[in-house]
């Protein structure tokens, strides 16, 4: 079992703005984005994307009561936007072809932010793990 150090990842991200109402986010150390996360890969297939599209839809977004987390659907880069019930921070969830990107969104975050954010991130990592182990090992590793 393999184990990923979130906070030993932290970069800042280059300069542009944020929008995130628009399904639209360029990044801004102005606008207080920080890559938090970034996951190299051989490839992104769109299955991926839709499951963890699922997930936070499906039952993320209530955790850990309803209404906790806001998911928007981003177009430019395709990805998620979960916005923390306090307004006090996002998560941006990006993909590109050969990456997954978590970033923080938000020039003073909450405690209460920051703690979800790890649990939420947390999850997407296992989620991901589960996805790109196939099935326990059993689907070979070009059809995962």
């Amino acid at each position: 079992s393999s184990r990923t150090n979130v906070g030993s990842s932290r970069t800042n991200v280059g300069s542009s703005r944020t929008n995130v109402g628009s399904g639209t986010i360029l990044n801004s150390a102005h606008d207080g984005m920080e890559e938090v996360l970034k996951l190299p890969a051989v490839s992104i297939k769109k299955s991926l994307r839709l499951s963890l599209q699922l997930l936070s839809m499906g039952g993320l977004q209530n955790e850990p009561e309803l209404g906790t987390w806001t998911v928007e659907q981003l177009d430019d880069p395709p990805g998620l936007s979960l916005s923390y019930i306090d307004s006090s921070g996002t998560v941006a969830i990006t993909f590109d072809d050969s990456s997954i990107s978590f970033s923080r969104i938000g020039s003073a975050p909450s405690m209460a932010f920051r703690l979800q954010e790890a649990v939420l991130i947390s999850k997407f990592l296992l989620e991901i793990e589960e996805l790109a182990s196939g099935d326990g090992g059993t689907v070979a590793p070009e059809n995962r």
